[in-house]
């Protein structure tokens, strides 16, 4: 038995599912918007580089070093350090 795709189904089913990955998607993104400067002070705090956590995320540097300062700076975060 095969799996249906969205070519599969009837176009109004097929917005409703595409609406649903998209929105899974925003969900995530916000997950990944808001967990990211706690793993990066994390990972300053057991020794990373930042060099090192700029070439796991793929970010630059300056980047980097930018987003860990800000998270240094906001509530909650300080703790990490």
């Amino acid at each position: 038995m095969s799996v249906p795709t969205l070519a599969d189904l009837e176009p109004e089913e097929a917005q409703r599912q595409v609406i649903g990955m998209l929105d899974d998607l925003r969900r995530q993104a916000e997950h990944i918007q808001f967990h990211r400067p706690r793993l990066m002070l994390l990972a300053r705090k057991y020794g990373l580089s930042h060099a090192e956590i700029a070439a796991v995320l793929a970010m630059s540097e300056p980047a980097v070093r930018q987003a860990v300062r800000r998270a240094k700076d906001s509530p909650g975060l300080e703790s990490i350090e």
